[in-house]
């Protein structure tokens, strides 16, 4: 769970790395290889195909920056029957719901990339699948999905039982087409407590 930690801490930062086949230019000018945005529970990974400019590299961090307002987050949000919790950052919304109808108790989830995100994206999103733990044991993986970015993605985390921790996971990737093209990668987590 150390992965997740990391995850959920809030961190933004961009990474410069020289490059070797290109060196950066006379006058220090700084060249960016990746760039990393984690808000709470979602990041972002934008990795560059040839290095960037200090101001490319400014100019998309300010641009997906400026998508949403972050809303809260707790760790291990405590859930009953019929909770809902959904959250906001630059990156995406993310939403979740308890049912307990009948004999079967699921979470049901939606994950839609943000705006902003979406401008950048070429092509089709490729998502892994949801993973999911209950009490940490690894449960099956939702199904993979190859879709527009504007897609909203969902499933559902079926059976679920009170008085257990759900931890859950996804990962996508994209092309980009900012300055020389490049790939992207969206994460997000986050952990549950159904109390009843």
């Amino acid at each position: 769970m150390a992965a997740l930690a990391t995850l959920i801490a809030l961190v933004l930062c961009i990474v410069s790395t020289p490059s070797r086949a290109y060196a950066a230019p006379a006058g220090g000018d700084i060249q960016f290889e990746k760039l990393m945005i984690e808000e709470g529970p979602i990041s972002l990974t934008i990795t560059f195909d040839r290095p960037v400019s200090k101001s490319v590299a400014d100019k998309l961090r300010s641009d997906l920056k400026g998508a949403h307002p972050r809303t809260a987050v707790a760790v291990a949000d405590p859930f009953g029957c019929g909770g809902y919790n959904s959250y906001t950052t630059n990156e995406g919304w993310f939403s979740v719901q308890y049912y307990c109808n009948g004999s079967t108790k699921n979470l049901q989830w939606g994950f839609h990339i943000a705006p902003a995100v979406q401008a950048i994206v070429v092509g089709n999103v490729n998502e892994a699948g949801l993973s999911w733990w209950v009490n940490g044991h690894a449960m099956p993986r939702n199904a993979p999905h190859v879709v527009p970015p504007s897609y909203v993605l969902h499933g559902t985390m079926t059976p679920v039982i009170a008085l257990t921790y759900v931890d859950y996971q996804d990962y996508m990737t994209f092309r980009h087409n900012i300055g020389p093209g490049g790939s992207g990668t969206i994460t997000f987590a986050g952990s549950l407590w159904l109390y009843n």
